[in-house]
């Protein structure tokens, strides 16, 4: 299968070539999770598999879909900017209602 993917490429005029131990079959299972990790959705992941059922590729992919835990800290973090600007207990919003502004977190 290495030599045909091989032969497609070349036919194809790309300058790419596959790996020696790589098939067509991994080439598909990084397409996929490459959908995956880039939080494309399971349906669209599906249909472009071919599968029939978007349970299919759940089971298949499941170790590569992200957690609660990762697309929660994401959408915080796209909130709050850098993981290392992560407020402090400590830490104190003074709203604009005083009058003075937005200010600083202490």
């Amino acid at each position: 299968m290495r030599a045909d993917a091989e032969k497609l490429l070349v036919a194809s005029g790309t300058d790419v070539r596959v790996p020696n131990k790589c098939t067509l079959h991994s080439l598909r299972d990084f397409y996929a999770t490459t959908l995956i990790t880039k939080r494309e959705n399971v349906k669209l992941v599906q249909v472009r598999l071919g599968h029939s059922k978007p349970s299919i590729t759940l089971d298949k992919y499941v170790g590569f879909w992200p957690t609660e835990e990762d697309t929660t800290a994401a959408a915080i973090e796209s909130v709050l900017g850098e993981p290392e600007r992560v407020l402090r207990p400590s830490a104190r919003v003074v709203h604009s209602a005083t009058g003075t502004g937005p200010r600083r977190l202490r």
